[in-house]
């Protein structure tokens, strides 16, 4: 979109996807010495979208970790209809997660699903506290394997990831901060799985035992 006319490029698409990564710092307005510029682009990227004769033949795709940061008028629905937020697995979804990262990096393994449940992270139980993402299960199990090796194994098993997980550190430093931010962002509560959504004190009574105890799911929404 930089440096492009709304006339020249709109014409030659046909049922296309425009891309649009790290929102948050792509296409900004502000007081910056290029400015001009700057709110020019973004004038001209909110008319864009806002043109119904292209809707149903663009699809605008975006993501960011700061969705706050974005300008509300380019957030707005019409713009970008729906917001979906990335959230990282729910305790009951991360046996599943290792087990897809040990296929995934091709590891041979003797570990069950259940045992997982009991995988300590720093020295205490997984919760949602620990809000593990992808990219952090991926460097456990990598960790995990190298342990094997160094005993002298190339199967991974229990105790190697046991200790692989109190190696390695989640990655975000904010993730409880993040997961809020994402939440209250979604336009469609249908798109939060039920352990983060937050719920109404009427129905607090109804959550799982597990939601009960997530921190992360009295926090999102509060603010």
């Amino acid at each position: 979109m930089h440096g492009v006319k709304r006339g020249k490029i709109a014409p030659a698409m046909d049922d296309y996807y425009l891309s649009l990564y790290e929102l948050d710092t792509a296409i900004s307005r502000g007081n910056h010495g290029d400015s001009g510029v700057t709110n020019y682009q973004m004038k001209s990227l909110l008319e864009f979208m806002s043109d119904e004769s292209y809707r149903g033949e663009i699809v605008f795709l975006s993501a960011t970790n700061k969705p706050e940061d974005i300008d509300f008028a380019l957030k707005r629905t019409g713009r970008f209809d729906v917001k979906i937020p990335i959230l990282p697995p729910t305790p009951e979804e991360t046996p599943g997660a290792f087990i897809g990262a040990l296929k995934k990096e091709a590891i041979q393994h003797n570990i069950a699903p259940d045992q997982l449940k009991d995988l300590s992270m720093n020295g205490s139980s997984w919760d949602s506290s620990h809000n593990l993402v992808g990219s952090d299960i991926s460097a456990i199990v990598r960790k995990a394997y190298a342990i094997a090796q160094d005993a002298g194994s190339e199967t991974v098993e229990f105790p190697h990831l046991e200790e692989a997980s109190s190696l390695i550190k989640p990655s975000a430093q904010d993730m409880a901060g993040m997961i809020a931010s994402a939440i209250r962002e979604c336009n469609d509560l249908s798109l939060i799985h039920s352990f983060y959504r937050k719920e109404s004190p009427k129905t607090k009574s109804s959550r799982t035992e597990e939601e009960k105890d997530s921190p992360v799911y009295e926090r999102a929404l509060v603010e």
